[in-house]
C-alpha cells in the first residue's frame, strides 16, 4: 500500500509538472498567436497594398493594350496603304515594261525599214549592174556589125531590092525618128522626174544609197540622149543616101560605085538602126524598171516616213507617259519611304509598349505570386492559429480532465484503501483491480472464485491492459473471461462479443477448446489460445471500480 501511495504521489507530481508545462506552452502559444495575428494584420495590409498596385497595373495594362490595339490598327492601315502603293508600283512597272516593249518593237520596225532600204539600195545597185551588162552587150555587138558589113557587100547585087528596102527603111526611120522625137519628151520628163526624185532622195538623210541610184539614172538619161543623137545622125545619113541614090538614078555612069556606096551606107544604117533600136528598147525597159523601182521606193519611203512619224509621236507619248510614271513612281517611293519610317516608328513604339506590357505582366505575376504567397502564409498562420487555439483548448480540457482525474484518483485511492485494506494479492490498473491466483482450477471453478469476491474473470479491452496482465502472470497461462458457447462466436463474461483479440498464430484451432487462456509465448500481442474448459490453469479476476467523475 505504501508503494501504491508513493506511486500515486509520483504520478500526481508528474501530473502537476505536466500541467505547469502545458500552461507554459499555452502561454507561449498565446504569445505566438498574438505575433501571428500581428503578422497576419501586416500581411493583410501588404496584401491590400499589393492588390491596389495590382489593380493599378491592370489599369495600366488595359491602357497599354488599348494603345497597342490602336497602334496595330494604324499598322494595318499603313500596311494596306503600302500594299496599295506596291500594287500601283507594280502596275506602273508593268506599263513601263509594256512601253519598253513597244519601244523595242518600234526600234525593230525601224531596223526592218532600214533593212528594206538597204534591200532597195541593193536592187538599185543590181539595176546599175544590169545597165553595165547592157553596155557590155552593145560593145559585144560590134563584131556582129562587121559581119553585117560583109553581108552588105554581099547584098550589093541586090541593090534594087535594097533600094526598095531603103525606101521602106526610110519610112521606118522616119517613124522611128518620130517615135524617138515623141519619146524624147517622155525621156526628158522621166529625166526630170528622176532628177526630182533624186532631189527628194537627197533630202532624205537615211538614203545615201539612193544618190548613187540617181547618178546611175542620170547616166542612163545621158545614154538615151546620145542614142537620140545617133538616131538623128542616122536620119541625116539616110537623107544623104537618098540624095545619092537619086543622083545615082540620074547618072548611070557611076551607078556601080553609087550602088556599092549606097549599099554600104544602107548596111551601116541598118546596123546602126538595129543597134540603136535594141539600145532604145533596153533603155526604155530599164527606164520603166527604174520608174517602177523609184515608185516603189517612193511609196516605201513615204510609208517609212509615216511609220517614222507615228513612231516618233508614239515615242514622244511614251516618253511623256514614262516621265509621268517616273514622277508618280518617285512620289510613291517618297510615300513608301514615309510609310516605312512611320511603320518603323510604330514598330518601335509597339516594341516599347510590348516590353512595358511584359514588364507590367512580370510585375503583375510577381505581385500575384507574392499575394498568393501572402495569402498562403495568411492561411497557414490562420490554420496554425486555429490549431494553436484548438491545441490550447485541448490542453485546457486535458488539464481540467487531468485535474479531475487526479481528484478522482485520489478519491479512488482513498476508497480502495478503505475497501481493500485487508485484501492481499490485488493490484490496481486503470480504474480496475486485478487478482492473479497462485493455484490452478478448471474454468468454472476459477470464475466461481472471482464471483464470490465481487469480481469476474478478466475482460481485456485494450493492448495496454494486455501488456499489463502479461507483466504479472509469471510466465503461466491464465484463464480470462472469454468463452465460446456457439461455434465461431466468442463472448466475454459480461455478454459482449469479442472485437479485438490477441490470438497466437494459428489460434483458435482446438475444436474442444471453448475457453481461452492468455500467456502462451513471450509476445504479449499474440499469446491467446483456446483450451478445453476442464483443463486447470491459474486465473485472473478483475473488479471494476465505478467512481463517479466530476
Amino acid at each position: 500500500m505504501v508503494v501504491d501511495e508513493h506511486a500515486d504521489a509520483v504520478r500526481g507530481h508528474k501530473t502537476n509538472t505536466e500541467m505547469k508545462d502545458a500552461s507554459t506552452e499555452t502561454k507561449d502559444a498565446s504569445t505566438e498567436m498574438k505575433d501571428a495575428s500581428t503578422e497576419t494584420k501586416d500581411a493583410s495590409t501588404e496584401t491590400k497594398d499589393a492588390s491596389t498596385e495590382t489593380k493599378d497595373a491592370i489599369t495600366e495594362m488595359k491602357d497599354a493594350s488599348t494603345e497597342v490595339e490602336d497602334a496595330r490598327t494604324e499598322m494595318k492601315d499603313a500596311s494596306t496603304e503600302v500594299e496599295d502603293a506596291s500594287t500601283e508600283m507594280k502596275d506602273v512597272s508593268t506599263e513601263v515594261e509594256d512601253a519598253s516593249t513597244e519601244m523595242k518593237d518600234a526600234s525593230t520596225e525601224v531596223e526592218d525599214a532600214r533593212i528594206e532600204m538597204k534591200d532597195a539600195s541593193t536592187e538599185v545597185e543590181d539595176a546599175s549592174t544590169e545597165m553595165k551588162d547592157a553596155s557590155t552587150e552593145v560593145e559585144d555587138a560590134s563584131p556582129e556589125m562587121k559581119d553585117a558589113s560583109t553581108e552588105v557587100e554581099d547584098a550589093s547585087t541586090e541593090m534594087k531590092d535594097a533600094s526598095t528596102e531603103t525606101k521602106d527603111s526610110r519610112t521606118e526611120m522616119k517613124d522611128a525618128s518620130t517615135e524617138t522625137k515623141d519619146a524624147s519628151p517622155e525621156m526628158k520628163d522621166a529625166s526630170t522626174e528622176m532628177e526630182d526624185a533624186s532631189i527628194e532622195e537627197e533630202e532624205d538623210a537615211s538614203t545615201e544609197e539612193e544618190e548613187d541610184a540617181s547618178t546611175e539614172v542620170e547616166d542612163a538619161n545621158t545614154e538615151v540622149e546620145d542614142a537620140n543623137t545617133e538616131v538623128e545622125d542616122a536620119n541625116t545619113e539616110v537623107e544623104d543616101a537618098s540624095i545619092e541614090v537619086e543622083s545615082f538614078s540620074a547618072g548611070s555612069r557611076s551607078y556601080r560605085q553609087a550602088a556599092v556606096g549606097l549599099g554600104l551606107q544602107c548596111g551601116l544604117l541598118l546596123t546602126a538602126l538595129t543597134v540603136l533600136w535594141i539600145q532604145f528598147n533596153h533603155l526604155t525597159a530599164e527606164k520603166d524598171q527604174l520608174q517602177t523601182s523609184y515608185t516603189n521606193l517612193t511609196a516605201e519611203r513615204d510609208q517609212l516616213q509615216t511609220s517614222n512619224t507615228n513612231l516618233t509621236a508614239e515615242r514622244d507619248q511614251l516618253q511623256t507617259s514614262y516621265t509621268s510614271l517616273t514622277a508618280e513612281r518617285d512620289q510613291l517611293q517618297t510615300s513608301y519611304t514615309n510609310l516605312t519610317a512611320e511603320r518603323d516608328q510604330l514598330q518601335t513604339s509597339n516594341a516599347n509598349l510590348t516590353a512595358e506590357r511584359d514588364q507590367l505582366q512580370t510585375s503583375n505575376t510577381n505581385l500575384t505570386a507574392e499575394r498568393d504567397q501572402l495569402q498562403t502564409s495568411y492561411t497557414n498562420l490562420t490554420a496554425e492559429r486555429d490549431q494553436l487555439q484548438t491545441s490550447n483548448a485541448n490542453l485546457t480540457a486535458e488539464r481540467d480532465q487531468l485535474q479531475t482525474s487526479n481528484i478522482n484518483l485520489a478519491m479512488e485511492r482513498d476508497q480502495l484503501q478503505t475497501k481493500n485494506g485487508h485484501q492481499e494479492g490485488w493490484i490496481y490498473f486503470s480504474s480496475s483491480i486485478y487478482y492473479i491466483s497462485t493455484e490452478k482450477k478448471i474454468y468454472s471453478e476459477s470464475r466461481q472464485y472471482c464471483r464470490e469476491r465481487g469480481s469476474d474473470l478478466l475482460i481485456i479491452n485494450s493492448r495496454e491492459e494486455q501488456d499489463f496482465i502479461n507483466m504479472w502472470r509469471n510466465g503461466q497461462q491464465a484463464w480470462i473471461g472469454l468463452k465460446r458457447d456457439t461455434e465461431g462466436v466468442w463472448k466475454w463474461v459480461d455478454g459482449s462479443e469479442l472485437t479485438t483479440g490477441f490470438w497466437k498464430d494459428g489460434e483458435p484451432n482446438n475444436p474442444k477448446g471453448h475457453c481461452v487462456t492468455t500467456g502462451l509465448g513471450s509476445d504479449a500481442a499474440k499469446n491467446w489460445v483456446n483450451n478445453p474448459c476442464y483443463h486447470q490453469f491459474v486465473w485472473i479476476c478483475e473488479k471494476r471500480m465505478f467512481i463517479s467523475e466530476v
